[in-house]
């Protein structure tokens, strides 16, 4: 009986150094003490990832690297971490068991920080949508204001150009109605010599009067 017992101590004590053995802490197993900061875990989470990572044929280790995911997952979060440095909950039994990715896996942490590229925030998002829409609003008013600068500028000249024609035609059908009255009182020659000179004075003293202005 007491053989049995013996036995059995024996072989309770090499279960338990053996399993003491394989559970590392969570900072044993990124070789880091309790003191460390969350930089610094970052820092040697990617130093062991591009090491342990089962990419790596040389240094690739499965079982290793998801022991190493797990101890980043748990102590990159600052109050994870604090919780299980004050109780000492939150890992090895103490932790579910399915937190430890399938073989292949590629955890998220480890992708972001090695193969891609930072995406932008939500916020830098809607900051560059909002600055896009803005611009697309300032450039919109900008076209609708030169576009009713220039149809008013074409109305007020087309109208300018109509009121100068008419003006044209009014003096001209004067000036033939003129010349054939005097026609007939001077002669043909003389009559349209009278009309020409009468317009030449009249141009003078318009243009004289522009420049008084």
């Amino acid at each position: 009986m007491n053989t049995l017992l013996k036995n059995c101590r024996t072989l309770y004590s090499k279960r338990f150094y053996a399993s003491a053995k394989i559970n590392k802490s969570p900072f044993e197993v990124l070789s880091l003490n309790e003191s460390a900061s969350t930089a610094e875990i970052k820092q040697k989470y990617k130093e062991l990832a591009k090491q342990l990572h089962p990419d790596r044929k040389s240094t690739g280790d499965l079982a290793k690297f998801q022991e190493l995911v797990q101890a980043y997952e748990l102590l990159v979060d600052p109050n994870r971490r604090s919780y299980y440095i004050k109780s000492g909950y939150g890992w090895g039994t103490n932790a579910s068991q399915d937190r430890y990715p399938p073989p292949g896996y590629r955890p998220a942490s480890y992708t972001n920080a090695h193969w891609a590229k930072p995406s932008s925030t939500p916020s830098t998002a809607n900051t560059q949508y909002t600055n896009n829409a803005t611009f697309m609003s300032i450039l919109a008013g900008v076209v609708i204001t030169i576009a009713t600068t220039n149809f008013f500028y074409f109305q007020s000249s087309h109208a300018a150009m109509l009121n100068a024609a008419d003006q044209h035609h009014f003096k001209s059908s004067q000036d033939l109605k003129k010349a054939r009255t005097e026609a007939k009182l001077f002669g043909n020659d003389r009559g349209v010599k009278r009309v020409i000179e009468n317009r030449m004075k009249l141009f003078r003293n318009e243009e004289s009067q522009g420049e008084h202005r």
